[in-house]
């Protein structure tokens, strides 16, 4: 039986389990392929497949990216099998493209070597999985782009604001002057709450709210939806304590203002 499974990553990686396709010729193995961040986001493929079927000297595994709605392709490269039976393979697209903003199938193809035909598979792809559309919609929600026409997903938000928040903590921790303590202060909860400087007028707290695509996702991809909470349950969990943070410098300030030390 030949499967393979689908991850798409952020910092957080989604699990996707997805059904398989199997070729007329009987493969053997079954593995991931992990969409994540390499220079760019979601711009990276990392094939890791095990008992894989050992083709003959004349035919290689070549994997590629499929847009279903457009049909657009792209080639990941040809792919060898260790002794041990093992595809150990990664791609990082030449120009920065965002892997599951454009695609939504994966499928590892055997080809003739040489090849009369690189520009596209053969038709013999012993592995494969696609995620339905209904699906791709939410999780490109948490990892492409929203709002809609927004160029980062609701994690990636969730992540950078909590990056800005800690940024803040940090500063109010090494400032000098009571007025800078104040300041930064003020920035982390602007950035908790949406509102104003230097926040995205969004907030932490928003975003994670926002993690229910996750749930709007999960019905057309088996257990989808509760690996995403999860992972918006641990960006909640960072909220936490950037506040506990933003708590213990209002403390700082108190003691300050008393005069104490």
């Amino acid at each position: 039986m030949s499967k393979l499974l689908i991850i798409f990553g952020l910092v957080l990686l989604m699990t996707v389990p997805v059904s398989f396709a199997q070729a007329q010729q009987a493969f053997e193995g079954s593995g991931s392929a992990v969409i994540s961040d390499s220079l760019a986001l979601s711009d990276k493929i990392t094939y890791s497949l095990t008992g894989v079927t050992r083709l003959a000297p004349d035919q290689s595994y070549e994997g590629w990216l499929v847009n279903s709605g457009t049909g657009a392709l792209q080639s990941t490269g040809l792919m060898t099998v260790d002794g041990s039976s093992k595809i150990s393979h990664s791609w990082v697209s030449p120009d920065g493209d965002n892997l599951i903003e454009d695609y939504d199938t994966v499928v590892i193809s055997v080809e003739p070597v040489p090849d009369s035909d690189p520009g596209s598979p053969s038709n013999i792809k012993p592995f494969s999985a696609s995620i339905s559309p209904e699906a791709m919609t939410h999780i490109r929600h948490l990892l492409v782009s929203w709002p809609e026409g927004d160029d980062a997903g609701i994690l990636t938000n969730l992540n950078i604001q909590l990056d800005v928040a800690i940024q803040h903590v940090d500063l109010a921790r090494n400032s000098d002057t009571l007025d800078d303590v104040l300041l930064h202060t003020q920035h982390i909860i602007n950035v908790v709450d949406g509102d104003g400087f230097p926040s995205d007028d969004i907030g932490i707290v928003a975003h994670a709210q926002d993690r229910k695509h996750a749930g709007f996702a999960g019905p057309s991809v088996a257990a989808e939806g509760a690996n995403v909470e999860a992972a918006g349950a641990n960006a909640v969990t960072g909220r936490a304590v950037a506040v506990h943070h933003v708590d213990n410098v209002l403390g700082v300030q108190k003691y300050i203002i008393k005069g104490g030390g």
